[in-house]
């Protein structure tokens, strides 16, 4: 009789031995080594590229240099956006010289160090050199006027051109570029900015909350130099406060393709000759409230015999903003006074105001020039028949 057969199963232990896990581990550590050095070399020769071809724009631009002068009133986070955004945007960033004249009521909220913490270790190696800083208590403020002109006399270094920016403006791309090709020797360019919602950032928030802001920062800049609107504005005069007409803005029915002449100037976007800013705002001494600045900024300019043209391209610039800027409003200031020493300016006539008696003529309200023509007329209203159906809404 023979003896049964035993035929036994070893199964194999599921549970990985020592050597190999530690294998299994070195091989994952291997491929996220090499991915994360085939993502670091990708972005170091696209970094080299990009710091390559803004090279080439800049020999291509000349060393014709742009001073943008800010006037921070209690307004250090929107400024920082602001600078940042002229940076990442511009044609040749080496050629910007930034200029703040910063008021504040807390010392720590200072533009250049929040500036530094947020741009790129390009962008900060730029900024240490281009970025200078004017500190004043937000309590002795006397306008953005005489902010501007102590930028003239204390930053400038002899720039060609000068270029104002109201915080908060966010830039299209190549925007430098686009002012100075559509510039003349005594013309002042200007815009006024389409609203976006931005998200707001103070100097008191975590980490985390900065880290969120950038992002949403640099999503809106990428916005603004991509998208395009085909709402264009130009300035207007519709009402006073007080004894001073303030500067708004009515649609282009159709965007220009070319600069358009201007009855106004608006403190957010202006450009220019550095020599016609000097002269325009080198005399002006007296407190001014933030609501005169433009129509003040708008006489100084005319003054002097410049002309004034709206910025034709949609994409150049918009205002991003979920609140109001900070009211400044000096000591000291009188819009009365101030309107009757200008009662009799030339350049009521050329904009069709009246001070004295508190008049806005239907030409201002429209944006008209006084020697306007048909084809001013067409640029603005899209044809004659439009224009006339305006005309009939002031009788």
């Amino acid at each position: 009789m023979m003896d049964p057969i035993r035929i036994s199963v070893e199964g194999n232990s599921s549970k990985p031995t020592p050597s190999h896990f530690l294998r299994n581990v070195l091989i994952v550590a291997g491929i996220v080594a090499i991915l994360g050095g085939i993502i670091y070399m990708i972005r170091t020769v696209r970094r080299f590229r990009e710091h390559k071809h803004m090279l080439t724009r800049c020999r291509e631009s000349g060393h014709a240099k742009i001073l943008v002068m800010i006037h921070s009133y209690l307004d250090t986070a929107a400024t920082v956006e602001t600078i940042i955004s002229a940076l990442r945007t511009a044609y040749c960033p080496l050629r910007l010289r930034f200029a703040v004249y910063q008021e504040v009521a807390n010392y720590n909220d200072d533009v250049f160090p929040m500036a530094m913490a947020y741009a790129s270790t390009e962008e900060q190696r730029i900024l240490n050199t281009t970025l200078r800083v004017i500190t004043m208590d937000s309590n002795t403020t006397k306008g953005s006027i005489w902010a501007y002109q102590q930028l003239l006399q204390r930053a400038n270094q002899g720039e060609t051109y000068a270029c104002i920016l109201a915080p908060g403006v966010q830039l299209g791309t190549f925007w430098d570029k686009l002012l100075v090709d559509d510039s003349g020797k005594k013309q002042v360019l200007t815009m006024c900015p389409q609203r976006k919602k931005r998200l707001v950032i103070n100097s008191n928030v975590s980490q985390t909350s900065v880290q969120r802001w950038m992002q949403s920062m640099s999503k809106n800049m990428q916005q603004t130099a991509s998208n395009t609107s085909s709402i264009m504005t130009y300035p207007v005069f519709n009402q006073f406060n007080g004894w001073i007409p303030i500067v708004s803005q009515r649609a282009f029915s159709q965007p220009p393709r070319k600069p358009i002449r201007s009855i106004a100037l608006s403190k957010y976007l202006l450009f220019g000759r550095s020599q016609l800013f000097q002269e325009a705002l080198g005399t002006f001494d007296r407190p001014l409230a933030g609501y005169a600045t433009d129509f003040a900024i708008s006489t100084l300019f005319y003054e002097i015999g410049a002309m004034f043209y709206t910025v034709y391209n949609n994409k150049l610039a918009s205002m991003q903003r979920v609140s109001p800027a900070p009211v400044c409003r000096p000591s000291g200031w009188d819009g009365k006074k101030l309107a009757k020493q200008w009662n009799r300016h030339p350049y009521l006539e050329f904009a069709g105001l009246d001070l004295k008696k508190h008049l806005i003529s239907g030409r201002a309200s429209l944006g008209l020039t006084p020697t306007f023509n048909r084809q001013e007329v067409e640029e603005k209203f899209g044809s004659w028949q439009e224009y006339e159906r305006f005309k009939q809404s002031f009788h």
